[in-house]
Formats: C-alpha cells, structure tokens, sequence
C-alpha cells in the first residue's frame, strides 16, 4: 500500500521521464553552431540544473509522505525550492547576457550602417567664405 502522497507515482514519474527526455534532446540541440558559446553554457547550466530538479520534484511530491518520512519530505522540497531559484537566477543571467549580445548586434549594424553613407569632401561639409579666409572686410 502506498502511503499517502500528493500524486500518485503512477503519474508523475512518466511525467517526469518525458519531461527529462525533452529537456536531453534540448541539450543536444544546443550543440549546433547557431548558439553562441556562451548562451550555449548558461542555457546547459539550465538544463542540467532542471535534469537535477525533476526527480527532486517527483520525490516530494509522490516518494516522500510528510507522516511517514518528515525530514526526507522537508530535504526534498527545500531541494527543489533551491533548485528552483537557481533556474530563476540562471534566467536572469540569461536574460542580461542576451540585451548585450544584442546591444552588441546594434552597435556593430550602425557602425556598418555610418561606413556606407556616402562621404562628401570637408570642404563641401564646411563651405568658408574666402573673404573671411583672406583677411579682407566688404
């Protein structure tokens, strides 16, 4: 007989295992060129961190009974709250590392943008009055 539990094992450990799949093809499809190195590493860092979370998950939830087995109970959802705002944070870094990889991209297309505008010589940019020039007053 099981104990009582929040949900039944039955649902969340298949949840859990597709959940984990999903999350080991994400970190292959990572592995393309297309990803920048250092997105690629804080995004792993991510994937690992939530690999990591899902059984914690699934052990608070359907393994650990708050009667029968308090501390393991206690351990596992301080675990996962940890966990948790691990990933909050690891969003955050995310979120800051892609503004300036961004910031980065518009400053690199406006520095291409001013190289082909057409350069007029400075004497047609600054037209001087040659009387000034000469010294002579009309």
């Amino acid at each position: 007989m099981l104990a009582l539990v929040h949900v039944s094992p039955a649902v969340t450990i298949p949840f859990a295992l597709v959940i984990m799949v999903i999350l080991a093809w994400y970190w292959r499809r990572l592995g393309g060129e297309a990803t920048s190195p250092r997105r690629r590493n804080i995004r792993r860092f991510a994937t690992v961190l939530m690999l990591i979370t899902v059984p914690v998950l699934v052990l608070g939830l359907s393994i650990y009974d708050p009667a029968v087995n308090r501390s393991g109970y206690i351990m596992s959802w301080s675990a996962a709250t940890g966990l948790i705002l691990l990933l909050i944070l690891c969003a955050g870094i995310d979120v800051i590392n892609n503004m300036r990889q961004y910031d980065r991209h518009l400053r690199g297309e406006i520095v291409n943008s001013l190289h082909q505008l057409p350069h007029e010589p400075d004497d047609a940019a600054n037209p001087v009055d040659e009387s000034v020039v000469k010294g002579k007053n009309s």
